[in-house]
C-alpha cells in the first residue's frame, strides 16, 4: 500500500487469480473506504505483489512505477518501504531455507533500489553507463534513445547485494512509426 500525493489516496494492490493471475488495484481517501479503479492480469504474476515508484537515474522528476511479485526463489515475497524521510526505497524479502532448522527461513537484508538507464540490448552496448547514489542525492542524466530505436532496457541493481537484478524493458511511444528486432 501507498500514498500517491498526486491523487491524495491510498493505493493498494492485492494479488487475485480470478480470471487469471494478476492484480486488483483499489484506492482510499481515508483508508477505511476502498474503491475497485482497475484490474492488471499477467501470467507471470503471483501472490504478494508490491507496486512502488522509483526515480531513473537518481532524476525524482523521471520516475517508472514498478510492480513486482512473490516469484522470486530463494528472494521471495519481498516488499518495500518508500516514502523514507531520506526519499530511499528500501526492499527486504523472505529467503527459504534453513532446512532442518527450527524456522524455515529469514528476512534479506535490506536493499536500496534505483533504476539506471542500460541500452545494452537496442543498439551499441558502449553506451551502458552505471551510477551509484548515496541516499538523497539526485543526478541528471541525459540518453538518447533515438539511437535504440526508442527502445529501453533499464537494470536495477543493488551494491549491498550482487546477486540482485531486475530489469525492466519497453518502448518510449512517441506517436510515430517504430522499429522492433
Amino acid at each position: 500500500m501507498l500514498w500517491h500525493a498526486a491523487t491524495k489516496r491510498w493505493v493498494m494492490v492485492v494479488w487475485s487469480d480470478a480470471g487469471g493471475n494478476g492484480v486488483n488495484v483499489y484506492t482510499s481517501p481515508n483508508l477505511f473506504d476502498w474503491t475497485f479503479q482497475s484490474r492488471f492480469a499477467a501470467s507471470w504474476l503471483f501472490e504478494c505483489p508490491d507496486l512502488f515508484e522509483l526515480a531513473v537515474d537518481g532524476d525524482k522528476k523521471r520516475t517508472k512505477w514498478v510492480l513486482t511479485d512473490a516469484s522470486g526463489g530463494s528472494f521471495y515475497a519481498a516488499q518495500v518501504f518508500n516514502d523514507m524521510p531520506d526519499g530511499r526505497v528500501v526492499q527486504m524479502a523472505w529467503m527459504g531455507g534453513n532446512q532442518g532448522a527450527t524456522w524455515t527461513g529469514n528476512a534479506s537484508f535490506p536493499a536500496v533500489l534505483g533504476l539506471r538507464i542500460a541500452p545494452e540490448a537496442y543498439g551499441d552496448a558502449g553506451d551502458e553507463r552505471t551510477f551509484t547514489l548515496k541516499p538523497g542525492h539526485v543526478k541528471h542524466v541525459t540518453w538518447h534513445a533515438k539511437d535504440q530505436h526508442g527502445w529501453y532496457d533499464l537494470r536495477v541493481t543493488c551494491q549491498e547485494d550482487e546477486s540482485f537484478l531486475r530489469r525492466l524493458m519497453g518502448h518510449i511511444e512517441n506517436g510515430e512509426p517504430s522499429v522492433t528486432g
